[in-house]
């Protein structure tokens, strides 16, 4: 037959390793519950520390990004009030690029555009401080290309800091909605198993899974909990 001698005959001895398992002793219950209220609370520790990050980062991010459409607004109302002929006034000292004599957009080291001493003294036809002479029709024309590329070089510069700021916030507020997600998930688990309902295992998707199901778990753990368990 199939059944080898001595098989399913007998008696089945208390050291017999096919027989039923003991029930577990009132010491090994409470250090399962102990185990079990260390991982929680480890785990609690790593989503409110992680969930803290996340909201340091988004509200760096939106600070950022409100910095940026500012700048980028503000020039935009700017230059549309200079076309409807509006006098605009200058702009704030603490803007970035604003040199010593007020002028946006000097290179370092070279100040405002007005030297000392302009206007005091004997103005003779060759006095350096004396009156500027008209600019010529040419000179006009390359001012104002001049202006239009400043304006398109500096408005090229502020869309790209935009951008770049909505792609930092939006990738902040991604990882903020996840590490809420993970929080919030393990406490209604949590409070779910404490009313008595049957709580449903972890999808397998969710990050730091290992092979038993922990979920958080370092990389390179795996599961905290063996196979079997």
């Amino acid at each position: 037959g199939m059944m080898g001698p001595g098989m399913g005959m007998g008696p089945m001895g208390p050291n017999d390793p096919n027989g039923p398992t003991p029930p577990p002793t009132a010491w090994q219950r409470i250090l399962r519950s102990l185990s079990g209220v260390v991982m929680f609370a480890g785990k609690m520790s790593w989503l409110v520390d992680e969930n803290a990050q996340a909201m340091h980062f988004f509200m760096t991010a939106m600070l950022q990004l409100l910095d940026r459409a500012g700048l980028l607004y503000g020039e935009l109302a700017r230059f549309v009030l200079r076309l409807l002929g509006y006098k605009v006034p200058p702009r704030p000292k603490w803007l970035p690029g604003v040199g010593p004599g007020g002028m946006m957009g000097a290179p370092p080291g070279m100040g405002g555009m007005m030297g000392p001493g302009m206007g005091m003294g004997p103005m003779g036809p060759n006095d350096p401080n004396g009156p500027t002479p008209p600019p010529t029709a040419w000179q006009r024309i390359l001012r104002s290309l001049s202006g239009v590329v400043m304006f398109a070089g500096k408005m090229s510069w502020l869309v790209d800091e935009n951008a770049q700021a909505m792609h930092f916030f939006m990738t902040a507020m991604l990882q903020l909605l996840d590490r809420a997600g993970l929080l919030y998930g393990e406490l209604a688990r949590f409070v779910l198993r404490l009313l008595g309902y049957k709580v449903p295992p972890r999808p397998k998707w969710l990050p730091g899974v290992g092979p038993g199901g922990m979920m958080g778990a370092p990389p390179g753990m795996g599961g905290m909990m063996g196979p079997g368990m």
